[in-house]
């Protein structure tokens, strides 16, 4: 048994966090039946809504995903690149820092450095792969960004301390900066591979550099547009009984599913996470409750706070939860909040659990 968190805003308006099953495994690929999410987007401004689907994949294999649609038409939103190549931070702690709406996990990175882009406020702060002779041991990267107001997917590549930009990624073989315009983003974050361009399907794992294990199912994170004022931010659940992860490919096609003109993979694995005000709202591969801290996120922000909605949680530990019988904490992992999810002992006696709602 999970514990319930319970969210209450407009009057008396209740929501309760409910786990769908998979549904049955499907002979070809169907697209994925969406489903809003609104125990979070009741506290999220209507320009900003969370989606998940519980689905399967052409061979059975379970999948979880979800994303964020961001209406830039509201012009008090921003998103903003943050990282660091010494600290680490997990998505939920960078945003956190930056009293964010929205985080995601960003670019690629090593013990000592951001090994993708990151461009904050016009500034870079991670720079794209540097010049070299050889175009496999440094070839042009996907980023998503932010260019004079608008998202655009890019291949980026370092010419002179400064990020430029190629519109196909077999450019980058040749070495030559004329091929290449300056990508004047505001803020922006590496990756790779792009996975859309155009509204079709375009992966260039090798000319990217990409290849082997990478290609396989994984949990993935993901950003992409629908035209210049809709951004979706994707994660999906994977290495889990309840969602194997997906391919590139696989990825690929959610976006263009959803209709989006580009996307870009961002890293993926045990860093994929996605934070809405603060809940984790993916299942990250082992618990959502210890979080993998990477070298750079993605956030939304508002430009002027608004005030926070009001919320009551109903935890296990709460003086509105009571038990009737044996119960003891568990071991699962994933569970809301701070503490422990309950589990019932097997006893001869009758077991039950009750919250209250009338202190409301």
């Amino acid at each position: 048994m999970r514990q319930f968190s319970v969210c209450l805003s407009f009057g008396f308006l209740l929501t309760l966090f409910v786990f769908s099953s998979t549904t049955p495994a499907q002979a070809q690929w169907k697209p994925l039946h969406w489903k809003a999410r609104q125990d979070l987007n009741i506290l999220l401004p209507p320009s900003v809504q969370v989606y998940e689907s519980y689905g399967t994949l052409p061979d059975g294999a379970p999948l979880h995903a979800q994303y964020t649609l961001v209406d830039l038409t509201d012009k008090n939103l921003k998103f903003k690149a943050v990282g660091d190549n010494l600290a680490r931070f997990s998505a939920k702690e960078f945003g956190e820092q930056h009293q964010a709406l929205i985080a995601i996990n960003g670019g690629y990175y090593s013990g000592t450095a951001s090994s993708s882009l990151i461009i904050q406020d016009g500034t870079v702060l991670a720079p794209p792969p540097t010049h070299n002779p050889n175009p496999v041991k440094s070839p042009a990267k996907g980023a998503f960004g932010m260019v004079h107001g608008k998202p655009d997917v890019a291949w980026n590549y370092n010419f002179n301390a400064l990020p430029y930009a190629f519109t196909n990624p077999q450019a980058r073989a040749v070495q030559n900066q004329t091929q290449a315009q300056l990508w004047p983003a505001s803020q922006a974050i590496g990756g790779g591979p792009v996975l859309v361009e155009n509204r079709k399907i375009k992966i260039a794992s090798a000319a990217e550099g990409f290849g082997g294990t990478h290609l396989w199912r994984h949990p993935r994170t993901a950003i992409g547009y629908l035209d210049s004022t809709k951004v979706i931010m994707m994660v999906v659940d994977g290495r889990q009984q309840g969602s194997a992860g997906v391919t590139l490919e696989e990825l690929a096609q959610i976006f263009v599913d959803l209709g989006a003109q580009e996307a870009v993979n961002l890293d993926g694995g045990g860093s994929s996470q996605m934070v809405a005000l603060q809940e984790v709202v993916n299942l990250p591969e082992g618990n959502r409750n210890v979080l993998r801290r990477n070298a750079s996120a993605f956030l939304l922000k508002q430009q002027q706070v608004s005030a926070q909605k009001k919320v009551l949680i109903f935890d296990t530990e709460g003086s509105a939860y009571t038990e009737r019988g044996l119960w003891q904490a568990s071991n699962y992992l994933n569970f809301y909040g701070t503490s422990p999810a309950r589990v019932a002992s097997v006893s001869p006696e009758p077991t039950s659990a009750l919250f209250r709602f009338d202190s409301l």
